[in-house]
């Protein structure tokens, strides 16, 4: 766009004196004439003031390609903003963040329960380490015949499971009821990491409260939320191998699990549930991930909580709650028996 300097343009009050009369300002004298013309020249100097000449037409492409710029630049402002916002759920995968890894606050005492793992971890350093850990929620941590911390009503049956399988190793169990992996994670993060343990073997099962309270939402989020929960366990799996490099991870696949919304009672156990479709992706995806990669084992157990039709699941292994029972954890830890004994044999030199 041009412009070139024009004709004295100034306020009313000045502009153009000489129009007045024919001898400019009535009743100026020559030497005022004068000055009223070099107050003229000096005032547009200083103004500058510049008529426009007609803008000339500017090609179509050009007119796009400035709107397209815009947009772009509109488009990743919103995504920023979205990325900015923890709870930003892209249907398909929940955006991940530094600090997507958060506490409970919605329990009595889960501070208090992961600070008494912390202080395991603290002892089994200073004493001989442990050969097994196992790092979940409410399926694991009924190994302890506890939910929450406090005791179960079948508490000694459930203890004598994990004391059959696992007496003749160093374990420890550090799982917490309805934490999702999100709260695992900063569980790990916070003191209950493996570094230091020299542990054989780290078993993980975790994901199942992340479908949980998607589904407080609604049936609708569920599904959305598997890919999100897969990233989340990788994360996981990531930091387990940073901290206990030499330890074989025993990923675990999530458990078939039914429908406590579901009446009558045995509607409960039926298979699939509104939660099957959501499992076998994540499973899926555990699995490729996995494989082939080193000092990581993916081991489904799922097979052996359903019926022989796999259109229920057995009801004798699980309570009205839905969570496994004595025999329901003898069949998990049955299915992951022989991977942890070879691993941990095999680092012995046995």
């Amino acid at each position: 766009m041009s412009a070139k300097r024009a004709h004295l343009a100034v306020p009313e009050a000045h502009a153009d004196l000489s129009k007045r009369s024919p001898s400019g300002v009535h009743g100026a004298s020559q030497e005022q004439q004068e000055l009223l013309g070099r107050c003229e020249e000096s005032i547009s100097e200083q103004l500058g003031v510049y008529e426009l000449e007609p803008e000339q037409p500017r090609s179509p492409i050009v007119v796009a390609g400035e709107y397209a710029l815009v947009a772009t630049l509109a488009l990743a402002i919103i995504y920023m903003l979205l990325l900015s916002n923890r709870q930003t759920d892209f249907s398909s995968f929940k955006a991940l963040r530094a600090d997507w890894a958060l506490p409970r606050a919605d329990t009595p005492g889960w501070l208090q329960q992961h600070e008494q793992y912390v202080e395991a971890i603290i002892n089994a350093r200073e004493n001989k380490g442990l050969q097994l850990v196992f790092y979940g929620d409410t399926v694991l941590e009924l190994l302890r015949g506890t939910q929450n911390g406090q005791p179960v009503a079948d508490q000694e049956a459930l203890v004598g499971v994990f004391s059959d399988h696992y007496r003749e190793w160093r374990a420890e169990v550090l799982a917490i009821s309805g934490d999702a992996s999100n709260q695992l994670m900063w569980r790990l993060r916070n003191g209950e990491a493996p570094a230091g343990l020299h542990a054989q073997a780290l078993v993980l099962l975790t994901g199942m409260h992340d479908l949980t309270y998607a589904s407080f939402k609604g049936d609708a989020h569920i599904l959305p939320a598997a890919n999100g929960t897969v990233s989340r366990i990788v994360k996981i799996v990531g930091l387990l191998q940073d901290q206990a490099p030499e330890a074989e991870i025993v990923l675990l696949g999530m458990l078939p699990r039914g429908d406590h919304t579901q009446h009558p009672e045995e509607h409960m156990f039926r298979q699939p549930s509104k939660f099957t479709p959501a499992i076998a992706v994540i499973n899926q995806q555990l699995r490729a991930w996995a494989d082939g990669k080193p000092r990581i084992s993916y081991l489904d157990c799922g097979a052996a909580f359903l019926m022989d039709d796999g259109h229920k699941l057995h009801s004798n292994m699980f309570d009205l709650d839905l969570k496994p029972n004595t025999k329901g954890l003898d069949a998990l830890a049955s299915c992951v028996d022989p991977i942890i004994e070879k691993h941990i044999r095999l680092q012995d030199g046995h």
